[in-house]
């Protein structure tokens, strides 16, 4: 549109120059038959002078002329002043339009710059980067003048090949691509780039609009990995509902079993001694069973309680000392030795704990060792630790946790399928209890295990709830 007015603008000077010449000539013109005039009555002067009379015709031409001398200097003048009147009219608009358009082209510009929006513009033909607002030296860390040094190979991890091509289409096609960027501080951002052609500084280059979208990438993956984890919980609980109820059947038939046999009288008392030893077994292991679905349950509702109360912790671990003995018979590994080593000697060593839960943490832990461990020891206890923490433990020789398992141990329905091809029994249920138990006393627990040569399971109670009478 400049190029268009300038070019009107070029033609009226010429045209206006033409006129003036027009008007110089036809002064010249005048000035011609003004001196024709003079010398015509020069002449009729002499003519009379001699008794000669000029002619009434040419007395009447050089009336006619005067006239029209007289009307072409008025004519030219007044084409002249419209002309100049619509030369200075033209160039007003154009520099009108042009300070317009420079404050058009600044707001632009401004608006481009201070976008929220991290903008990019590139060269398609190398992918130089040409220009840059400030919302992309936020995002990418770089300042104006080092993006300008930049390509979008030195930001984007496609490899070269493949992003030529990504610059292909879009050259070709405005659309947009997911990507993922490297900051300056080689920090890795995950990107949606929105891209089209674009005319600036008189060539062609493409636009890139870029959006940060790594949280929500993060966000889907994760919502992807809970579907994974969900489906495979869905699995172990079905494999756990078919292993419970082998496990509930078990002691069931037994009881039924054996008390069927009771009522014939031809059994002696030893015999009959041994059958209810058996009944009681069965029903024990029931009782557990039914204990580890209600705090399952209790656990899954949020609803699992704990109760402080001032509890002497070296009668406490006496007392399981003589249960898992008694564990260790009726799983017939009585040559396996239990170990029980306190930290404190003194049996007025006192914490505020919640003792029946304490109990079954231990027992529970206890428990899982004489499954898997059939030659050595089994040792449990606790340490009072310099920043006054109590930490317990359970050691044993047994067959040892593989690394992979170590991270799922802990889960509910976890060690369903171990437990089921080791037949050992059980819920598969008690090392998940148990890290929820911990958890509500206020401590952590972790393991420590290598395949062969036996496991070590730590468990912490908190320095805060500890009270030491000595």
């Amino acid at each position: 549109m400049f190029s268009n007015l300038r070019i009107s603008i070029k033609k009226q000077i010429i045209f206006l120059g033409f006129i003036l010449v027009i008007f110089s000539n036809n002064n010249c013109l005048g000035l011609t038959l003004k001196n024709d005039r003079t010398s015509y009555f020069s002449n009729s002067t002499t003519l009379i002078s001699n008794n000669e009379s000029p002619t009434s015709t040419s007395d009447t031409n050089i009336k006619t002329t005067e006239k029209s001398l007289k009307t072409i200097p008025n004519t030219a003048f007044l084409i002249l002043l419209i002309l100049f009147t619509a030369l200075i009219t033209y160039i007003f608009a154009y520099l009108k339009f042009n300070r317009e358009l420079r404050h058009s082209e600044k707001s632009y510009y401004k608006l481009f710059k201070e976008n929220h929006s991290i903008i990019l513009i590139l060269d398609p033909n190398n992918g130089q980067i040409v220009d840059s607002n400030y919302s992309a030296s936020k995002f990418y860390g770089y300042k104006h003048a080092e993006f300008k040094k930049l390509a979008i190979q030195d930001i984007d991890t496609l490899p070269l090949h493949d992003l030529k091509e990504t610059m292909k289409l879009l050259i070709e096609d405005d659309s947009h691509i997911l990507a993922q960027h490297r900051l300056k501080n080689q920090q890795f951002k995950d990107v949606e780039l929105y891209s089209g052609r674009i005319s600036y500084k008189k060539n062609n280059y493409l636009y890139a609009i870029v959006y940060d979208i790594t949280q929500r990438v993060e966000a889907t993956n994760e919502l992807i990995e809970a579907k994974i984890k969900a489906e495979e919980s869905d699995r172990l609980k079905s494999a756990f509902l078919a292993n419970m109820s082998h496990e509930i059947r078990t002691p069931m038939n037994s009881i039924i079993g054996f008390s069927s046999l009771l009522e014939d009288d031809d059994y002696d008392t030893l015999m009959r001694q041994e059958y209810l030893v058996h009944i009681q077994k069965s029903g024990e292991h029931l009782l557990k069973l039914i204990d580890d679905i209600i705090d399952l349950s209790k656990i899954e509702a949020n609803k699992l309680d704990v109760s402080l109360n001032d509890s002497k912790l070296n009668p406490l671990l006496d007392d399981i000392f003589v249960l898992a003995n008694n564990q260790l018979k009726a799983a017939n590994k009585g040559h396996i030795k239990i170990i029980q080593n306190n930290g404190i000697k003194d049996k007025n060593f006192i914490i505020k704990t919640d003792e029946i839960r304490l109990k079954q943490i231990l027992l529970n832990l206890i428990n899982n060792s004489i499954k898997f461990t059939d030659q050595g020891h089994i040792e449990f206890g606790y340490k009072f630790r310099e920043d006054g923490i109590i930490q317990f433990f359970v050691k044993d020789t047994g067959i040892g946790i593989p690394d992979d398992k170590q991270k799922i141990i802990f889960t509910a329905f976890g060690q369903i399928e171990e437990y089921a091809k080791r037949n050992s029994g059980g819920t598969g249920l008690g090392l998940s209890i148990t890290l929820s138990l911990v958890k509500k006393l206020g401590g952590h627990i972790w393991v420590m295990s290598k395949v062969g040569k036996g496991s070590r399971f730590y468990f912490t109670h908190p320095s805060k709830e500890n009270l030491l009478n000595l």
